[in-house]
């Protein structure tokens, strides 16, 4: 009798065991289908991760549970499906413009003239044709008594850039210090902007001193623009105004 009691209670423990064991599994088997599906980008492409509905999750979630859970999924995919393919899209039509190349121009203003020992500000825009008008608008910001016509363009030279193109500014000419001496910036729009400050050193006072400001893409000069500025020495000098700039300008001359 005492043995029969003893085999009851295992047999009562092990069914226990059994059935809390196969409602766990249920119940992981639909928590993994649940957030098993999502979005997830694998080497820079969008993707849809979908569970599979095994034909042994019907065994042991049952078969009203099974078709329960496969019409959650049915329904998150109705949601998610749309978005995928609008990312998709999207990343499809930067990836088209990121590999368009254009025409890229590169226009300097710096002053004719100027008292040696005064920082003097030179400007750099790097822009395409039709954007000149808002180049134009832009430099009054920077310099102030604008009365005077932009002069030609001096130079012309061609390559082309793609969007997102990481660009190095170097300007250098004898005898001036430039500061910043190097600009990074990255061709990113229809116009770009970028300045630095120049002073001559006493060595260039009554000196016409020709420079260029060069344009790198990596370790290729892309475009060089050249420069003349005179110097002189006065212990006074007046506010310089448009017509005290020069401007220089340059095509892009190599494929990148």
């Amino acid at each position: 009798m005492k043995t029969n009691l003893i085999f009851y209670a295992v047999a009562v423990v092990l069914i226990v065991f059994l059935l809390i064991t196969f409602f766990r599994l249920r119940k992981k088997i639909a928590g993994d289908v649940r957030k098993g599906i999502r979005i997830a980008i694998e080497k820079g492409t969008v993707k849809l991760i979908v569970p599979k509905m095994k034909s042994t999750y019907k065994l042991l979630m049952g078969p009203q549970e099974y078709e329960r859970q496969r019409r959650k999924l049915e329904g998150k995919l109705l949601v998610l499906e749309p978005l995928v393919d609008e990312v998709k899209t999207v990343i499809r039509k930067q990836k088209e413009v990121q590999s368009v190349e254009e025409a890229v121009y590169f226009t300097g203003y710096h002053p004719k003239m100027v008292p040696v020992g005064k920082w003097q500000l030179f400007v750099c825009y790097m822009h395409v044709k039709s954007a000149v008008s808002a180049m134009r608008k832009d430099v009054i910001s920077f310099i102030d008594d604008v009365d005077h016509q932009i002069p030609p363009v001096v130079s012309h030279k061609e390559a082309w850039l793609k969007f997102g193109t990481k660009i190095t500014l170097i300007p250098k000419a004898p005898g001036l210090v430039f500061n910043p001496p190097i600009v990074t910036c990255w061709w990113s729009d229809d116009l770009n902007r970028a300045h630095f400050y120049v002073r001559g050193k006493r060595e260039s006072v009554n000196r016409e001193v020709k420079g260029e400001l060069s344009a790198f893409v990596g370790l290729v000069q892309v475009a060089s623009l050249p420069f003349t500025i005179k110097f002189y020495e006065s212990k006074s000098h007046p506010q310089l105004s448009f017509r005290d700039y020069d401007m220089s300008h340059a095509k892009m001359y190599r494929n990148i």
